[in-house]
């Protein structure tokens, strides 16, 4: 190529880009052009990552678990503020309890409601010996234990205290408990579901 074939190729050169090129002024694409696209693909993994299912972890061996918790027909929530998460599972005990092994319970018939709690004898065993059936009792609560109605075929839990309107006098009522003392003869609650029948 010949300087003459040079300078005729430069004369189809926009005078714009030889005006730039005098002042030193490069014009440079606009960053957004790259940026949006790589904006929008992080939004999209973003939004697709939320959507995967995050597997529970399993409870570690020995994990002790919420009194309660274990029910065996089908459960449904109450939506308020002293919810609490239920696993469908019935009168098993998994709950581990310092020098008790699992967490006993037994079916209790209410005697009298006295402040702080009620006196009832033992109606049947569940499953325990600890307490002879028809020794009767004083029954003490924990706070925030957990109180189960049954509606037809749910189950309804939440943490409160119960009173005499949850459960009168002379009604059957299943209670998982904490502690035992046979020398006072009292009964600390943390579970408590009305017996059928």
């Amino acid at each position: 190529m010949t300087g003459k074939d040079i300078v005729e190729a430069l004369s189809f050169v926009d005078e714009t880009y030889i005006e730039e090129a005098e002042n030193g002024k490069i014009r440079r694409g606009n960053p957004a052009r790259y940026l949006l696209p790589l904006a929008a693909c992080l939004c999209l993994i973003l939004s697709v990552a939320r959507l995967i299912p995050v597997p529970q972890a399993a409870p570690s061996e020995g994990a002790q678990q919420e009194p309660g918790m274990a029910m065996d027909i089908e459960v449904q929530q109450e939506h308020s503020k002293n919810d609490i998460p239920m696993e469908p599972v019935f009168g098993s005990n998994d709950i581990q309890s310092p020098g008790l092994g699992e967490v006993p319970s037994v079916v209790l018939c209410i005697i009298e409601w006295t402040e702080g709690g009620f006196t009832a004898s033992v109606d049947s065993l569940v499953d325990t010996d600890l307490i002879p059936v028809g020794t009767v009792i004083n029954v003490q609560m924990v706070p925030n234990m957990v109180v189960e109605t049954i509606d037809g075929d749910l189950v309804y839990a939440e943490r409160r205290i119960p009173t005499e309107a949850d459960f009168p006098a002379g009604c059957l009522i299943r209670v998982m408990f904490c502690s035992y003392s046979a020398e006072d003869k009292l009964l600390t609650i943390e579970s408590v579901c009305k017996e059928d029948g």
